[in-house]
């Protein structure tokens, strides 16, 4: 198969032979701000062809026609690096919207607009035409989605209290709130990523990157028992503070502050 682009260019795909008996069906070549306007087995454009089919069975010569009936589009990225080229249409010719081979950290494609911020208007794979009239030109944005993730919070066996569940963005950190639950006979010690866990957040820690995209990660309060501890004299003198031992730590008696004539202090039952 020849090509007489005629000022065009091969884009790279364009089938140079074909099997006898076989179905070519032929694709576009390209030419800066000029619209494909089809190929033709004559230099004179008048036997138009789109498919070279199983009555052919020699070489074949084809000519491109060019329109300079045409708008162009524009493909700006949105803030991801990169470049998408520029096309010229036919204003009705068909063309099939890009995916945007280009990623941005954090961020997932959705599609295209034609607002800087505006609604998806167009999704990779949509065919359209004639977005524009004649020496028009059309911007096509990318339209981008941050990654979050969700953090749901749970009381863990508390008494009272409850918490939203917050999104965060991947990438980025985000405050915890403060717990507001609340369990008899414990004090809340922060956050665990298992309800029998030790802590691994703080109480309004700042957090990052602790969910997968589009998932939920689940935090259980983490509770501490504690007791009040009162030291009785038994018939001794002085005084001494009660004080509060936790289950979570280890706690330590204090020294005997007590007295009594003629006793020595033997310890505590």
């Amino acid at each position: 198969i020849t090509y007489v682009l005629n000022g065009g260019e091969d884009p790279g795909y364009l089938q140079k032979d074909y099997i006898v008996g076989t179905t070519v069906t032929l694709q576009s070549a390209k030419r800066e701000e000029f619209a494909f306007d089809g190929w033709y087995e004559d230099a004179d454009f008048k036997n138009r062809i789109e498919v070279i089919d199983s009555s052919f069975s020699e070489d074949v010569k084809l000519y491109a026609k060019w329109s300079d009936n045409v708008y162009e589009i524009n493909f700006d990225l949105n803030g991801a690096q990169g470049n998408i080229d520029r096309v010229f249409l036919g204003l009705q010719e068909n063309f099939k919207i890009p995916d945007c081979e280009i990623s941005r950290t954090y961020y997932t494609f959705m599609g295209w607009s034609t607002t800087e911020n505006g609604e998806v208007e167009y999704k990779a794979g949509d065919v359209v035409s004639g977005l524009a009239d004649k020496d028009g030109i059309v911007t096509l944005y990318a339209q981008w989605q941050r990654d979050s993730y969700e953090i749901q919070f749970y009381g863990n066996g508390a008494d009272k209290g409850s918490l939203s569940s917050i999104e965060a963005y991947i990438g980025e950190y985000v405050a915890l709130p403060i717990s507001p639950y609340v369990k008899e006979g414990y004090v809340f010690r922060g956050w665990s990523t298992s309800s029998d866990g030790d802590v691994e957040f703080e109480d309004g820690a700042s957090v990052k990157n602790i969910g997968l995209k589009g998932k939920s990660v689940k935090l259980y309060a983490v509770w501490d028992r504690f007791c009040v501890i009162k030291f009785v004299s038994s018939g001794g003198l002085g005084t001494m503070n009660e004080i509060t031992v936790f289950s979570r730590e280890n706690g330590k008696l204090p020294k005997n502050q007590f007295e009594k004539l003629g006793h020595s202090f033997a310890g505590w039952a």
